[in-house]
């Protein structure tokens, strides 16, 4: 197969019944390129490959919010519509993808990742609900408000603050001060703006 794309038939076999089913393949050189924004082609990863990133993974081991969650997401929601404009429409985002349960919560046992902290998006630029959000549960239990917001770092972030910055990205927005490489990647244009926290 290569790095070639397309649709190929799987037959599985599981005590004694077969099931076939056509998947589309992505190259490895595509799967392994998802990163905070917009690298995928917003479709969901496919869960049975051993190559998954931390994002892939967390969209397959992760789950849409729980009762608790969901609360706490509708509330950080409802904070950004009260403020108009950009941010009723990222709020307008959020309802759709949360209504497609396009937006799952996960640990970092999910993912194998060294930091819990994070949250990504993976859409097509531009595309407004395309693809899926990931948030990590401890901005539903630790970092909720500004009150709560994380300190030390050069941005508080709660988890309005996160939300914006990850649906900003669905909507093909990139970070406005770097990466994490370069001690950057915590704001977009709307990040802030659409957050309650300082």
């Amino acid at each position: 197969m290569g790095v070639s794309g397309g649709n190929t038939t799987v037959i599985a076999s599981y005590g004694g019944a077969s099931t076939a089913a056509t998947v589309t393949v992505i190259p490895i050189a595509v799967a392994n390129s998802v990163a905070d924004n917009d690298d995928d082609d917003g479709s969901d990863p496919v869960c049975l490959w051993p190559w998954l990133n931390k994002v892939q993974l967390a969209m397959c081991r992760g789950a849409v919010p729980n009762t608790s969650e969901r609360a706490q997401i509708d509330a950080a929601i409802a904070r950004m519509r009260a403020k108009g404009g950009a941010c009723a429409t990222l709020a307008a985002f959020a309802d759709t993808m949360l209504t497609n349960d396009r937006i799952r919560m996960f640990t970092p046992i999910d993912t194998g990742a060294k930091r819990d902290g994070f949250g990504a998006a993976v859409s097509k630029v531009g595309a407004g609900t395309g693809g899926y959000l990931v948030i990590s549960r401890v901005w539903t239990t630790t970092f909720m408000t500004p009150s709560t917001a994380t300190k030390g770092e050069p941005v508080p972030r709660d988890l309005q603050h996160t939300l914006a910055h990850e649906l900003d990205h669905i909507n093909g927005v990139h970070h406005i001060d770097g990466n994490q490489t370069t001690g950057g990647g915590y704001s977009t244009t709307n990040s802030s703006a659409c957050s309650d926290t300082p």
